[in-house]
């Protein structure tokens, strides 16, 4: 009796300290204490699920599957097997079974991100009723700017290697929004990643059109005077970013390594 009252004790003291790490972001550390754990107790739950959102976190996305499929073996009931399967049932294009987990989920817990990949599939397999109303859901769950909601939604796609759904994501953005700054940003930047200068260009200045003094798009102007080797344009720009922002770090950056 007492081995293993020791070792249930051992195996909270681990989890709660996975726990701790887990919120002060330093997942690694997290992770250590939950093989810690797994070690003593290998199917509790806790140390399953700290693990599993600490490798969400670094994007470590082959031990985050495999700490997916733990989860579902030995714990097939529970919130966060439905949700870890309805993801990997999307990305396999079983979108019917993977709303099937995600309602699982949201009958418990109302969740936009979760909310938007059920539009998705349901957009997917041509079920516009559903879809419109998982939207008109997802518009009623969020509590602050909706555009600022699908911005991070991209954002997760992209992260997560879901291209095809940040590209749809991204694309209903402008939709609803054409001159949405941070939309237009957003596509800026993932084309200068991609060195098409041209298209980034035609980002950048739309929206110094509207707003000439933002300096993250001045920051990517000079990168794309210096891309043309217009270096004293490239210098020009530079300098105007820190006369509005004297601490703008790219712009110092710039000024030194590339001019």
């Amino acid at each position: 009796m007492f081995p293993i009252f020791n070792k249930n004790r051992k195996v909270e003291k681990l989890n709660k300290k996975a726990g701790i790490l887990l919120e002060d972001k330093e997942y690694e550390k997290a992770i250590e204490y939950c093989n810690k754990s797994l070690k003593i107790k290998p199917e509790n739950l806790q140390a399953l699920e700290f693990k599993f959102e600490a490798l969400l976190h670094l994007h470590s996305y082959e031990k985050f599957t495999n700490i997916s499929n733990e989860i579902i073996k030995s714990h097939p009931k529970t919130l966060t097997a439905q949700l870890v399967r309805g993801h990997i049932l999307l990305n396999n294009e079983k979108y019917e079974e993977g709303i099937k987990d995600f309602n699982k989920y949201l009958e418990k817990e109302m969740d936009s991100y979760i909310l938007s990949r059920k539009y998705y599939a349901f957009i997917k397999l041509n079920k516009q009723e559903e879809a419109k109303n998982t939207f008109q859901q997802l518009l009623d769950e969020i509590d602050v700017e909706f555009m600022e909601v699908l911005l991070s939604i991209c954002l997760i796609s992209n992260e997560n290697e879901l291209f095809e759904e940040e590209e749809f994501f991204y694309k209903l953005g402008l939709e609803m929004e054409p001159n949405n700054l941070d939309f237009l940003m957003y596509k800026a930047v993932k084309y200068m990643e991609t060195e098409n200068l041209e298209c980034a260009e035609k980002y950048v200045d739309t929206i110094l059109n509207t707003e000439p003094w933002n300096v993250d798009a001045l920051n990517l102007k000079a990168l794309l005077y210096l891309g043309h080797q217009e270096y004293l344009k490239a210098k020009d720009t530079l300098e105007f970013v820190l006369d509005l922002d004297p601490d703008n770090e790219p712009a110092k950056y710039g000024l030194k390594n590339f001019i």
